[in-house]
């Protein structure tokens, strides 16, 4: 399960605070409104070794990495967007 999500230096995040997710839950819902930084989570999430999330920390409960689902504009675009022939 995960910790904590800290996330900083990219996007609408800036260098020193940034911002930190904690206490989580097996299931968490990350909303808010436009420009919020909730895509640039969830592509945190969906692919934290990503040179753009250098700064950026995801603490997994007892340091054991679980597989995670992200369903985002990324992951709908790659799994569904149509093919042209």
């Amino acid at each position: 399960m995960i910790e904590s999500i800290t996330v900083k230096s990219v996007a609408s995040f800036d260098e020193h605070t940034g911002i930190k997710l904690d206490e989580l839950k097996k299931v968490n819902f990350i909303y808010g409104s436009n420009g919020s930084g909730k895509t640039t989570i969830s592509n945190f999430l969906a692919d934290e070794n990503n040179s753009l999330f250098n700064k950026c920390v995801l603490q997994w409960k007892g340091y054991l990495p679980l597989k995670r689902l992200v369903y985002n504009k990324m992951f709908r675009e790659k799994n569904f967007r149509k093919r042209r022939n």
